[in-house]
């Protein structure tokens, strides 16, 4: 079989990146104590505005959850002591973790198009 120059190079370089990704996506599949970073996600990605974002995360294998302050709304109820607890309670019983805050409030003033934004 005759192969040029350039499919040559063509299939070297999508078996040299296939290489380096079947590596670096090992870590992916690792068992959790033993990979070298977490993984999350929001707790809107999961389409569970509330404590149970935690069972759904333990579901699908994720290490925690980045939960939403809250929007004007419903009073950026993360700040109430009782719903705090009730998402500390749910993270606790599901083995992952609150991975951080999203100030998403922030989304519903925009910087290109609010005059607010700049204020």
């Amino acid at each position: 079989m005759k192969m040029t120059r350039r499919e040559m190079i063509h299939r070297t370089t999508r078996g040299a990146v296939a290489l380096t990704l079947a590596s670096n996506l090992e870590t992916l599949r690792a068992d959790p104590a033993s990979r070298r970073f977490k993984i999350g996600a929001c707790e809107w990605s999961l389409r569970k505005a509330d404590p149970s974002c935690m069972a759904v995360a333990r579901q699908i294998g994720l290490d925690g959850v980045q939960v939403t302050m809250g929007s004007v709304g419903n009073n950026r109820n993360r700040r109430q002591p009782e719903v705090q607890r009730a998402y500390l309670e749910a993270a606790r019983q599901n083995g992952v973790e609150v991975a951080s805050l999203a100030l998403s409030e922030t989304n519903s003033v925009p910087l290109f198009s609010e005059p607010r934004a700049a204020i």
